[in-house]
């Protein structure tokens, strides 16, 4: 048998064991998770728990509203030790402190997740919605609904240069003109299903070194990469592209 004298080594390529390694998984509650001491801000957000739990238990680490709403990209630091997450458009479930273009970074502890902002796409010039000038959300304002019994959605308002459709395709809305309750109820929330793809963020990705986050505008159908000033500390950004 030859004898083997060389190796190679892809120090990314690396990982405890299946029970010594989570998996972080974004979560959705109905209703709108902004309203501090609602039911809906006490529910699940995010979750992280072992690879190798099965069957009915209990994640270990739950976070609850009142900063993230829906997320749905997730991206882990390992030299930071930190979870990035950004928005998720989705009807019924309501956007979180930054928006349609939020991104978070959560610090895991025993039982839980320290949730902090992050950086904010449209506040920085990387819209993912409807810009400035843009109609106020609403029925005959930024869109109409019409036909019957069968109805069709219209997005109304001039143009928006960066996509060439409406600017009402990009009008959001806030969680309260949604209609989204903070008490778990039902809700009609109706524009919002035809927008998931189409406005926001999409999937969430970071470089092997912890240097540079990436991530899919929906909106502008760019995708940005974000340099990290410390990949091990994780608090600063140089700048979007």
């Amino acid at each position: 048998m030859p004898t083997v004298n060389f190796a190679l080594n892809n120090p990314a390529d690396y990982n405890k064991g299946a029970g010594a390694t989570d998996v972080f998984v974004p979560c959705y509650t109905n209703g709108n998770p902004l309203v501090p001491g609602g039911v809906v801000a006490g529910g699940t957000w995010f979750v992280g728990f072992p690879y190798n739990n099965s069957g009915t238990t209990t994640p270990a680490k739950k976070l609850t509203g009142d900063t993230i709403g829906a997320t749905w990209g997730v991206a882990y630091s390992k030299q930071a030790k930190k979870i990035f997450t950004s928005a998720f458009i989705k009807r019924h479930v309501g956007l979180g402190k930054l928006g349609s273009g939020g991104i978070y970074v959560l610090t895991p502890t025993a039982t839980s997740f320290v949730a902090n902002s992050f950086y904010n796409m449209d506040a920085n010039g990387h819209r993912t919605r409807a810009g400035a000038g843009a109609p106020t959300y609403g029925s005959g304002m930024s869109y109409s609904i019409i036909g019957s019994p069968r109805k069709k959605i219209t997005y109304l308002g001039a143009v928006d240069p960066l996509t060439g459709k409406p600017s009402g395709l990009g009008v959001v809305g806030t969680n309260a003109e949604r209609g989204l309750p903070s008490t778990n109820t039902s809700n009609h929330d109706p524009l919002l299903s035809t927008k998931v793809g189409k406005v926001g963020l999409g999937d969430l990705e970071i470089s092997d070194d912890g240097k540079y986050l990436f991530s899919m505008n929906f909106y502008s159908r760019l995708l940005h990469r974000l340099t990290l000033n410390d990949a091990y500390i994780h608090r600063q950004r140089d700048g979007c592209e």
